[in-house]
């Protein structure tokens, strides 16, 4: 035992999917149970019992090899004296350790036992031993914690609290528990092949009965879904564990199994369970009863669509032929992909989360008309704090540079088109790699003149699968070992719908599962979700796919482009006024790198302007005018980096005024004439030219550029020198 190696890693969210778990031998263990951590149990170390380096129940059902047994005593705990004699007496006199957890407290001594073994056990022996030893504490009296039978169940190791206790024996023999436990061994083996005789018993006779069924024909999908399919089998399905007629639903923190069958109906104990029915049998959900509360959270309307879709589909071909069933054989289970399956197995449909009980509640209207704390808006009047939204637009219209340019402004504080900006942590899911949104944040930094290389935000290497619940389950862990970095998650990026969504966009069902993964992101990080998406084939005024996206989302942003210029409109934006529409085009920024070439790469950031006119293109001001803004511009931009420099708490272009004698100057250094005359003459047409045009306030002769009313002409003037003027403000 002392040169086994068992699966550790740091923190509920460290799994082999993000990075490699690491291997930890019985003295080490020991060794922490002298000298305990004193760490966040979200960063404390753990032990899974076994030498496979794996996180997943599945691959440890596979390969894992179990050397240790551990129990865990939270409720209405004993002294750990107390749990130390009963673990002498259970083992003989082996090897153990005792250790308070965490919480514990000295009225309170919660805590967890370790009993290392003398050899390997496979999954099913280990399991069969934990229940086993789980038993003896119940029959002693105490009350453990069950979940530690399942064999992927993290056990944290000692994590010095507010009071911590130890007690170890460390000079017996390894347990055997094959030989010590023999006896309850046999007797659980024996209980666990009758119950399986029994269900599968109780299985046959189902199907026979389903086959009588069958020929009578229905009236109903509802009649038709209950003949094909078992409550017992809807429920296994759906993650719920089975022992006989009882099962255990996936919430479940006691471990009980509070569920059971009779009579083909299900009724559950558990108010944390989505089929509770408050005890008894009133209420008892059948098999349609349960997959409309576990599929589709009660709405039997979508479980009707999608049970004549993909579980009954006879039953919709021959409604669809007005047959009225009689003496109907053909009503057959199917799997996805049309094939005919056997009545002993169920299809996989997809899964959703099992939803969290809300306990009803009342409130009285002097609570809800108090005035709630204002509403801080990621981009004020354009992107709120929480809620999912879509910008969609055709290929290569810009909608990638234009999330850019929204989540970088987030991301380092910096006020977007003159409206004030709540700076916070971003997740990107990317579907298209890492080179191209590399080139692109970094032309963005290079514009700004700022590096950000410490910014709070992260990017994914691969894409996901966004309505699949694995899938959703790998990004929530990513993202949590990620909060150190990030601090906060205040918006999240899925760049495009369909590189990260796993299904047909096409299909409200998958769509549907889409939302309800990312409802369940929203709901998490109280964040606001924005999904990049196209628009529809020949239609540019909706996003491509189902009809269904509309009504799902808060914020829609559609993206229309002529030529060289884009225009953006807001759709919808549910809990507020519409912004108004702007438009952007796209600027070249050199990059400090080189390709293989030897030529300097480039990349382009958005340059954000007032909305192009209906009537056509934009009126384009004279060359000599653009000498006058550039001036403008400069100083513009160099009081800005002074305010900056001096730490202000919010600098913004639209703050910055300029004195009439410094633009003067300023501008005379840039124009060709010689004549003095002459060049007061131009400076003045400019002048007056930009002021008309809205692109320049005045007042008391200071000058400030309107960043809300810009043109994409004199945008890109403004971005270029910002540019021009940020670039050696730091190192690249």
């Amino acid at each position: 035992m002392n040169n086994i190696k068992l699966c550790s890693g740091y923190g509920k969210y460290h799994t082999d999917l993000n990075k490699p778990l690491i291997s930890l031998g019985w003295d080490d263990i020991t060794a922490l149970v002298d000298n305990p951590q004193e760490i966040e149990k979200a960063h404390a170390q753990w032990v899974i019992l076994s030498t496979h380096l794996a996180r997943a129940k599945e691959s440890q059902e596979l390969n894992g090899e179990f050397w240790a047994f551990w129990l865990d005593i939270d409720k209405n705990p004993p002294p750990i004296n107390e749990v130390a004699d009963l673990i002498e007496t259970i083992t003989g006199g082996c090897r153990y350790e005792v250790y308070t957890s965490k919480s514990a407290t000295i009225d309170t001594p919660k805590s967890r036992v370790l009993i290392p073994l003398a050899r390997a056990l496979t999954p099913n022996e280990w399991r069969t031993c934990e229940e086993v030893l789980n038993d003896k504490l119940a029959d002693a009296g105490i009350t453990p914690d069950r979940s530690s039978e399942g064999i992927q169940q993290l056990c944290f190791l000692p994590n010095k609290g507010k009071h911590y206790e130890k007690k170890s024996n460390r000079l017996g023999a390894f347990f055997e528990p094959l030989t010590a436990l023999s006896k309850e061994i046999a007797a659980k083996d024996a209980d666990q092949a009758a119950k399986e005789l029994a269900i599968v018993e109780v299985k046959r006779l189902a199907v026979l009965k389903r086959s009588e069924r069958l020929t009578q024909g229905f009236k109903s999908p509802i009649e038709a879904f209950n003949a094909a399919y078992l409550v017992e089998e809807v429920l296994v399905q759906a993650g719920y564990d089975q022992d006989g007629d009882k099962f255990r639903h996936p919430n479940s923190e006691s471990g009980s199994f509070s569920a059971s069958v009779q009579n083909g109906r299900v009724h559950s104990l558990s108010s944390a369970d989505p089929l509770y029915t408050c005890g008894g049998g009133v209420g008892a959900h059948d098999a349609f009863s349960a997959f409309t509360v576990l599929y589709h959270y009660g709405d039997e309307k979508k479980a009707i669509i999608n049970a004549c879709n993909t579980w009954i589909k006879g039953w919709k071909q021959e409604k669809e032929m007005g047959s009225n069933l009689a003496g109907f054989e053909d009503i057959t289970r199917h799997n996805h992909s049309g094939q005919e399956t056997s009545l002993m197995a169920l299809p996989t449909p997809y899964t959703l989360p099992l939803p969290v009980k809300k306990p009803f509640k009342l409130t009285s209207i002097g609570e809800l008309m108090k005035q709630p704390p204002p509403t801080k808006w990621l981009i004020k009047g354009y992107l709120p704090p929480e809620g999912l939204g879509f910008l969609i637009a055709p290929p290569a219209a810009g909608k990638t540079f234009l999330a850019i340019d929204w989540f970088c402004h987030i991301a380092c504080g910096l006020p977007w088109w003159g409206k004030s900006v709540k700076e916070g942590g971003v997740v990107v899911i990317a579907g298209e790699g890492h080179y191209g949104l590399r080139r692109r944040l970094k032309a963005w930094g290079i514009n700004k003149g700022i590096d950000m290389s410490d910014k709070p935000i992260v990017v994914s290497e691969v894409a996901a699968s966004l309505m699949k619940e694995d899938s959703v389950k790998a990004v929530i862990e990513a993202i949590d070992l990620s909060l150190t970095q990030l601090e906060s998650v205040d918006i999240i990026v899925i760049d495009t719908l369909h590189r990260n969504l796993g299904g047909d966009e096409n299909s409200s069902l998958d769509m549907g599962f889409y939302f309800t993964y990312l409802d369940e992101l929203r709901a998490k990080y109280g964040c606001f979700i924005l999904t990049v998406h196209h628009t529809g084939h020949g239609v540019q005024d909706r996003a491509r796919g189902s009809s269904s996206i509309k009504a799902a989302i808060d914020v829609e942003y559609i993206v229309s482009k002529s030529g060289e210029d884009a225009n953006v409109s807001c759709q919808k934006m549910k809990d507020g006024e519409k912004p108004k529409d702007f438009g952007f085009t796209l600027s070249e920024v050199t990059l400090p790198w080189l390709d293989d070439e030897g030529e300097a790469e480039t990349s382009a950031v958005v340059v954000v302007s007032a909305a192009a006119a209906s009537s056509g293109k934009e009126k384009q001001l004279s060359a000599q005018v653009m000498v006058v803004f550039k001036a403008l511009c400069i100083l513009t931009i160099e009081a800005r980096n002074e305010a900056e420099a001096e730490e202000a708490d919010e600098w913004m272009m639209v703050d910055m005024e300029i004195e009439n004698a410094a633009w003067k100057e300023q501008t005379y250094t840039k124009l060709i004439q010689e004549n003095e005359g002459t060049k007061q003459k131009a400076f003045n047409r400019g002048k007056k030219a930009l002021t008309e045009a809205g692109f320049v306030d005045v007042e008391n002769d200071k000058y400030s550029i309107n960043t809300l009313s810009l043109s994409s002409q004199t945008s890109a003037i403004l971005v270029g020198v910002s540019g021009q003027l940020s670039a050696n403000k730091i190192m690249y």
